[in-house]
């Protein structure tokens, strides 16, 4: 992940069990990578669907997948990717700063859900988008 530190980092989360069920912490004004609040919404994908590719190019993502499993591919738009997988268990943040292309596949029946708190309002002209073929990558390797 060196060639991608300065635009992807992770962070882990707090996760406070009790008899009636979990709490997971995802955000507060006092975490480091906190600039603003923009926006929170969820995505929810199927197994093995693809959603694929996007670059913001002012906002950065706070990921969260509190349910399911998915499988989060970057691009440097030149040759290089990396994969971060994300599930219910794993209590990680990915925190993805403009500049870089990804994607996301659903690796759960019957899907998975992304929580995703942008530090900006959504803007359709503020992000650029690709077809899924448009890069040339294997989204079946595992």
């Amino acid at each position: 992940m060196k060639k991608f530190s300065n635009k992807i980092s992770i962070e882990s989360l707090q996760r406070i069990s009790i008899p009636e069920g979990d709490v997971l912490k995802f955000h507060s004004l006092n975490d480091k990578s906190f600039s603003n609040f923009g926006e929170a919404y969820f995505s929810f994908i199927k197994k093995d669907a693809i959603k694929s590719w996007k670059k913001h190019t002012k906002v950065t993502s706070n990921l969260v997948v509190p349910y399911g499993r998915v499988r989060f591919v970057f691009f440097d738009g030149i040759e290089s990717f990396h994969e971060e997988v994300l599930d219910g268990e794993t209590n990680k943040k990915l925190i993805v700063k403009p500049g870089l292309w990804f994607g996301f596949k659903g690796l759960n029946y019957p899907h998975s859900v992304i929580m995703n708190l942008i530090d900006e309002v959504h803007d359709p002209d503020e992000s650029e988008k690709m077809n899924t073929q448009d890069i040339d990558y294997d989204w079946n390797e595992e």
